[in-house]
């Protein structure tokens, strides 16, 4: 072969490849491109999940076990993925997540049937789990200084303009036809076999030392979680038959189970490592995640599901008046840093907890007095209110309670963190879908009994942050 004809063949076969440096820009746009897709299929789920019970003839529960099982099944592998990426490789397990998520994703996009669209939701939250705890790490590993705090804040508005890229783009699609919602999702596939192809513009990274897999421990998880998901979401429409029963109570026994299995292993190889727990700081700080997030999801839930099946919004409507809500989430997340060094994030966390109860109290009363026809444009304000509250509530958490920990259980603490995050979405979602069932024929007031839920949550979450007062550093 001549030099000619080598160098045509070099150029034809080449695909962009890491600079030996580190992560670069190209590189951090390809981990960040993974990353915002996750979001995307949650906030894409919400609004489509009412067309989807449509179509199949299902009712809410079934709807909501349509946005639950994904984070069910994220949540089950979250901390194992971050796992085997430290042992394996990170980029090849990003890599190995896009391809399930894509292969999932168009799976969504023509499955047609209830059951076999459970399933896949799961298998792409699976995908998910192993993709996304790669970003964050990769760029802590490969990024130092100023760069890494940059990228990391990326990383953060990423992940909130994810779902609101998911819904408003997810809407539009689904508002050309009654089948149309499937669009979205080979959308997303589509988008992740992009993604794929510069993935060569990741460098590899590894954990320098062995870090143990508790591959039964994540079984345990799925299933504790997953049976409790499903005959809540369709008990209720199938009469209670007695499975539904005998999947409670498997819940509860992998549940136990796991706890017993967890004490007997090693530290480094316990999906739930003991002195991450026995941390009081972190224990609260799980208490509150999963209270935030099961309000968080159950609200988005509930707000979407309402507004597409009870008050006719086509999906783009529905996604267009969440938008504010998320840009006030967005902006609150930017400037929390200033206001908890002003006030005290255990302070500024417990008084937006009590304005996000005042919020949801506001629009349960409107859409209350206004049925059947509230106005959109006059829950706006509230809506602004409640996405910037929560933000005070969330982002202050976050960085009091890593910031409290040593180096060494930060990384196991953050993976904790996010498997009680979409656990709690799970969970949340699950409950107001069954909730929002029972009370449908109540109408406005129906809505405004399932908002009780959130605003227990939020009193229980300004309770709990009292604590934080007395177990943080000055």
């Amino acid at each position: 072969m001549d030099k000619d004809e080598s160098g045509l063949m070099t150029q034809t076969i080449s695909l962009p490849r890491a600079s030996s440096d580190g992560l670069t820009d190209a590189g951090a746009t390809a981990l960040l491109g993974g990353t915002v897709l996750a979001n995307v299929i949650f906030g894409a789920a919400t609004i489509v999940a009412p067309s989807v019970a449509t179509e199949v003839g299902a009712d809410a529960g079934a709807a909501g076990l349509f946005v639950a099982l994904f984070s069910a099944g994220f949540a089950a592998v979250l901390v194992l993925g971050g796992r085997l990426g430290d042992r394996l490789g990170r980029r090849r397990l990003f890599r190995a997540g896009l391809v399930l998520l894509a292969l999932t994703s168009l799976a969504v996009s023509l499955v047609p049937g209830l059951a076999g669209l459970l399933v896949v939701r799961a298998a792409q939250g699976v995908a998910t789990g192993l993709l996304l705890p790669q970003a964050l790490t990769t760029i802590q590993a490969t990024t130092s200084g100023t760069r890494r705090t940059r990228l990391t804040s990326i990383y953060a508005a990423v992940l909130g303009v994810g779902t609101t890229v998911g819904q408003i783009g997810a809407g539009a699609l689904a508002a050309l036809g009654p089948s149309s919602w499937r669009l979205a999702f080979a959308a997303i596939g589509v988008l992740a076999i992009v993604v794929l192809c510069v993935t060569g513009l990741i460098p590899e990274t590894r954990s320098p030392s062995e870090p143990g897999i508790d591959v039964f421990g994540s079984i345990l998880l799925a299933t504790a979680i997953v049976a409790l998901l499903v005959p809540l979401g369709l008990g209720r429409s199938l009469g209670w038959p007695w499975w539904t029963a005998a999947s409670l109570a498997a819940s509860l026994l992998a549940a136990i189970v796991l706890t017993a299995w967890e004490r007997r292993l090693p530290s480094h190889r316990a999906l739930l490592p003991r002195e991450v727990l026995r941390t009081p700081m972190l224990r609260v700080g799980l208490l509150l995640t999963a209270l935030f997030f099961t309000g968080y999801g159950a609200f988005v839930f509930l707000f979407s599901s309402t507004a597409s099946a009870r008050l006719g919004l086509d999906p783009l409507a529905v996604g267009i008046s969440l938008a504010p809500f998320a840009g006030a989430f967005i902006t609150g997340t930017l400037l929390s840093p200033r206001l908890a060094i002003r006030f005290g994030a255990p302070s500024l966390m417990r008084g937006s907890a009590v304005v996000q109860a005042v919020a949801l109290l506001a629009i349960g009363l409107m859409v209350w007095l206004e049925w059947p026809a509230p106005s959109m444009l006059g829950m706006q304000p509230a809506l602004l209110l409640l996405g910037f509250a929560q933000a005070l509530m969330y982002t202050p958490l976050i960085g009091t309670i890593m910031g409290s920990l040593p180096h060494e259980l930060a990384g196991m603490a953050s993976g904790l963190l996010a498997t009680v995050q979409q656990a709690g979405l799970a969970v949340g979602v699950a409950v107001i879908a069954v909730l929002a069932d029972v009370f449908s024929a109540a109408g406005g007031a129906g809505f405004a009994a399932c908002l009780l839920l959130n605003v227990l949550l939020a009193i229980a979450f300004a309770v709990t942050a009292g604590r934080l007062r007395r177990l943080s550093p000055q």
